[in-house]
Formats: structure tokens, C-alpha cells, sequence
């Protein structure tokens, strides 16, 4: 098309050429092109912007990257039946009540924190020393405020402390801060030091609590503690503020609205609100998601899991938590038991696969000894004889003990006995669920199971494990923050009440490393006596251990960097959120 414009150019008189020299009066093309000329050139010229246009495009592309921006709200899905409403944000109070640890986990600061994979990581902490894991000097970050404004010392963190250390405001845990074994000084006011009367390697995972403001609350009388109003309008130092709480008729809560901290010392949240609506139960809290009122909301019906899986609006987040299930074995309750070659057998003839994917729809890990990952971060394996399912070898090996398999029953005889073990359980679905698969599976290689369903925990404690009175038990264990304790729960100091070790298992090798677990200088040097220990327990087999659940955590798609991988506990899964993004920006590449 250029070739034919070029002709008529060259074909025009002097007169013509100098009325059209002119890009204004480009017009004067109308009368020397023909129609189907004039829409090629214009097509070309067309053609030659856009290329322009999407060559900009593609070096904009090429040359910049996406990023998070800030902006935009987040807003969870509360069931008050199960998770309560706000009543008291406070470190000290909150415990026993999840919303309130949620919350009070994103409004106050702590010393330490666990990150996006169950590690404990410095908060306010910039530096420590650890000396022989007797003495913890911690160096406090110096650019930390309060929600009002005031600088955070160490005298707050020393205050706190103290009250952990007062059985008036810590009844139930006062005891493991007995002033007699931890001592916490100041000298100066970004220096905290805590000093042990024991070596004690996980000492920093205790650190986890929030810092009160001291300001605020010296002047509050214990009476008043609990009372005052700072415990639902706080002032913390963490990544979100308080900002109003709305109430219905009745004055029960039922919106509870934060806003980013723009001060906070660490990484700024990127959404501005986060807000926590409350419903009468779970099925109100998906019904309200599916109405858009809320993005996010914690699924605890792993069968309603497959109703969000599909669904092009929605992400599963699978979390792990130190939380696992094991049978407990009691060898002075059972004379089968007491054979290491029948409770091998009953590991090898436990199929793990039952129970991960008929009660938790494959939301679940399959375990093979009390340490989960990745909270133990250092690797470890198990010999796989000694972890698979395998039926034929735990009849050969129930043979070779002594119980013989007849015509005349499904279950093994010995001296005129049958191979019959009484199993206890809590009355709930899952566990339940869990004893009858287990009877159905050690039936399979010749053991009779008797099941003894009890109404609660405390029933469990107090009747069986307490006096040690049962001949199998189905247990669940929970992490003291990502650390199993594995010494209270298998030294054979622990054998008689009040200690754990409710199995009756003793073991010298066992007890050595565990002995040598608590005077590690380092998590690192810990894990590794732990996994030494795990591997001991997988071949003595004083307990079968099974599953550990997964949290499930719904979100909108449009919800972005939700990248946890673990919490140590269900009430911290928002701790990471100041990753959380909704908008996006580009930047250029650096």
C-alpha cells in the first residue's frame, strides 16, 4: 500500500505536491487515493499503533514485577457456639476461650512467635544470648510502640511476667513460672533476663505470651482485672488496632473491626480491616459465606470439605498442628501386652490409610511416632518394615508368641485363652469411628477388641489413665507450643501418678536421651536426641501412634499470600495475616 501511495505522489503536479506538503493537510489525500486505498493506508496506520501499543505493553510486562498492595478488608466467619464471643482480649485471661486468643494474638506482641511452619522466630526480640540454657539474656528491639503512641520497654515485659508469676492472675499456669526456678531482671530498658534454676533447651517456646502495656494497666486492681474495659478495647504493640465493636438489642457482640497498625515494627499488614463476624453455629457461618457476607471462615467438618474443594471461588488451606492420636498400650494391665512381639503385631496389622481417608476425607497425616512435621524441622525416617501395613507378618508374629489361630473362633487362642484387649475411648464421632476400624482391622490377624466408650475426658483421666487402670486407650496429645515433650510422656521417672507416662514404658537407652533432650543447648541438638527416641519408641511399640488431623481454613480466591503451613495451636491461624493481600501493584524489576 505504501508502493501505491508512492505512485500517486510521483504522478501529482508541483502545485498538488505543495498543497499536501503539510501533515495538516494530510486531508488532501482524499483526492488522489481511491476508497480501497485510503482504507489500506488508514488499516496500516492502524495496524502500526497497535504493534506500538502492545510492544509497550510486553517491555511494561517484561521489565515490571507484581506486588502486593496495600488496601482492602478481610472479614472471618465466627461460630459463637464453639468459638465464643469477645469478652476478654487479654494475653492473661484469653486462654480459654479461642476467639479471645485469636484476636489477642493480633492486637499484642509477644517475645517470640511462631512462623508460616510452626518455627519459633524473634518478635520483639532483636538479639539473645543463651548461656547453658540456664540463662536467656534477650536484646528488645528499640522501635516498638503502643497503640497510643508510648514506647514498649522492658519494664512492660518484666510487668507482664510478674503477673504470670501471681496465681491470682495465673491460676492455672502460675506453676510453671514459680518464681523459686525463673527469675526475670532489667538492666536497662531494652535488656530482659531471665535466669533458670534448671537447664532448660525449649525455654524461648515459652517466651510466646503477649506484653501488657504497663501504663495502662498498673493503676487496675486485681478485682478490676478482669472487669475493666481495656479487656475488649485493647492497646497492644502487634500489627492490628483496635478499632469499635458493634452490638445487637440484646448487647451481644456480633462484629468485632481491627485496623492495620501503619507503626507496627515488623511487616505491615497489607489489608486495612480485618473483621470478625459472629454466628449462632457452623452451618450459619457457611450459609453467610455463601452469601458473600464473610471471605474466610475455619472448616471443622472434614465431610463438608468436598463441598469447597471444586468450587472456582474458594481455596482450601490445609495447615498442620502438633496434635496426634495413638493407642496407648498399658503392659501391666494386659498379660498380651506385655509381649513386645504382640504389640508389634498390632503396629504391623494397623492400617493408617482406614482412618485418613474414612474420617478425615484425606485431611489428615499418617504417623508413625510422636513427632510431626514439620515442627521437628530436622529430617527423619523410619525403617519401612518396621512403619508399613503388613497383616501376614503380624499373624506370623502373633504365632510365634504363642497365639494360635483354630477352625472354631476368628481370634487367637493361647492356654485355653483368647487374645482379647479392652479398648477405651472418648464418646465422639471421630474417635469412635477410629475404635471400630481398629476392631475391624485386628480382627483381620486374630485379636478380639472389646470397646469401652466413656462420656468425656475427664472420665478417661480421672478412671483410667490417672491409676493406670486400662488395657489400650485411644489418646490425644497436643504440643506444648511446636515441642512434643517427649520426656514427660516416656521417662520412666513419669511410670506413677502425677506423671505421663501412663504406658508404664522404661526403657534406659530411652530415658538417657531424653535426660539428655533437656540439656541441650540448641532446638537443633533437641530434635535430634527426640528423633533417636521416636525411632526406639516405632520398635518397642508401647503405643501406636496413627494420625494427626490437618485445620482446614476456607478463603476467597481474591484473598492472596495465605502461604501457613503450620500453627501451633487453632486459635493462632490469623498470626501470619499481615501477609494476607487483596490489591496489587507492578514495580520494576530490580
Amino acid at each position: 500500500m505504501l508502493l501505491v501511495l508512492l505512485l500517486k505522489l510521483n504522478s501529482m503536479s508541483d502545485e498538488d505536491l505543495k498543497q499536501i506538503s503539510s501533515f495538516t493537510k494530510i486531508k488532501y489525500l482524499n483526492r488522489i487515493l481511491k476508497p480501497r486505498e485510503k482504507m489500506a493506508i488508514y488499516s496500516a496506520i492502524i495496524l502500526l499503533i497497535l504493534v506500538l501499543i502492545g510492544g509497550s505493553i510486553r517491555y511494561y510486562l517484561s521489565s515490571t514485577t507484581t506486588v502486593p498492595a496495600n488496601g482492602g478488608e478481610y472479614t472471618e466467619g465466627v461460630p459463637v457456639d464453639s468459638a465464643g464471643i469477645p469478652t476478654n482480649i487479654n494475653p492473661l485471661l484469653s486462654s480459654t476461650r479461642p476467639i479471645d486468643e485469636t484476636i489477642s494474638s493480633l492486637i499484642y506482641s509477644s517475645l517470640f512467635k511462631y512462623d508460616s511452619n510452626g518455627q519459633l522466630k524473634a518478635d520483639l526480640v532483636n538479639s539473645y544470648e543463651n548461656k547453658e540454657s540456664k540463662e536467656y539474656i534477650l536484646h528488645l528491639k528499640s522501635n516498638v510502640l503502643w497503640h497510643d503512641g508510648k514506647p514498649l520497654t522492658a519494664q512492660d515485659v518484666i510487668f507482664t511476667v510478674n503477673l504470670l508469676q501471681d496465681p491470682y492472675y495465673n491460676p492455672i499456669n502460675s506453676k510453671e513460672w514459680d518464681k523459686e526456678k525463673i527469675t526475670v531482671s532489667s538492666p536497662d530498658d531494652h535488656t530482659v533476663i531471665f535466669k533458670l534454676s534448671d537447664a532448660y533447651a525449649p525455654f524461648l517456646s515459652k517466651l510466646t505470651f503477649g506484653i501488657l502495656p504497663k501504663h495502662l494497666w498498673v493503676g487496675i486492681s486485681k478485682e478490676n482485672f478482669a472487669l475493666t474495659e481495656l479487656n475488649l478495647k485493647p492497646v497492644g504493640s502487634g500489627p492490628f488496632i483496635f478499632d469499635e465493636l458493634k452490638q445487637n438489642t440484646d448487647n451481644e457482640i456480633v462484629s468485632y473491626k481491627l485496623i492495620a497498625n501503619k507503626n507496627y515494627y515488623n511487616q505491615k499488614p497489607y489489608l486495612e480491616r480485618l473483621i470478625f463476624n459472629f454466628y449462632r453455629d457452623k452451618d450459619a457461618v457457611i450459609d453467610a459465606y455463601n452469601h458473600k457476607e464473610i471471605t474466610g471462615f475455619n472448616l471443622s467438618e472434614y465431610s463438608k470439605a468436598t463441598e469447597f474443594k471444586d468450587r472456582k471461588d474458594t481455596d482450601i488451606h490445609t495447615i498442620a498442628i502438633p496434635q496426634y492420636f495413638s493407642i496407648l498400650l498399658n503392659q501391666g494391665e494386659s498379660i498380651p501386652l506385655a509381649d513386645e512381639r504382640v504389640r508389634q503385631a498390632l503396629r504391623l496389622g494397623t492400617n493408617r490409610d482406614e482412618f485418613i481417608e474414612q474420617i478425615f476425607h484425606n485431611y489428615a497425616e499418617k504417623i508413625y511416632s510422636p513427632l510431626i512435621k514439620p515442627f521437628i524441622a530436622e529430617d527423619f525416617h523410619y525403617d519401612e518394615n518396621l512403619i508399613k501395613y503388613n497383616p501376614e507378618e503380624a499373624k506370623k508374629l502373633l504365632e510365634k508368641a504363642g497365639w494360635k489361630k483354630t477352625d472354631k473362633s476368628d481370634y487367637r487362642q493361647k492356654d485355653n485363652a483368647e487374645l482379647k484387649i479392652k479398648l477405651v475411648v472418648a464418646k465422639t464421632a471421630d474417635l469412635a469411628k477410629t475404635a471400630e476400624i481398629i476392631k475391624n482391622q485386628w480382627k483381620n490377624i486374630g485379636v478380639n477388641i472389646e470397646i469401652i466408650q466413656s462420656d468425656n475426658q475427664l472420665d478417661i483421666r480421672q478412671k483410667y489413665l490417672n491409676p493406670r487402670k486400662f488395657e489400650s486407650l485411644i489418646s490425644g496429645v497436643q504440643y506444648s507450643g511446636n515441642d512434643p515433650n517427649l520426656f514427660f510422656f516416656w521417662h520412666s521417672s513419669g511410670k506413677k501418678a502425677p506423671g505421663l507416662n501412663f504406658t508404664l514404658y522404661d526403657n534406659e537407652k530411652v530415658d538417657k536421651l531424653l535426660e539428655e533432650s533437656k540439656k541441650a543447648k540448641t532446638i537443633k541438638e533437641k530434635n535430634e536426641k527426640y528423633i533417636e527416641v521416636s525411632k526406639q519408641l516405632v520398635q518397642d511399640s508401647p503405643a501406636i501412634f496413627l494420625y494427626s488431623p490437618k485445620y482446614l481454613y476456607i478463603t476467597n480466591k481474591k484473598i492472596k499470600g495465605v502461604n501457613t503451613q503450620a500453627i501451633v495451636k487453632a486459635s493462632n491461624h490469623l498470626k501470619n495475616i499481615n501477609t494476607w493481600y487483596i490489591k496489587t501493584k507492578r514495580i520494576k524489576k530490580q
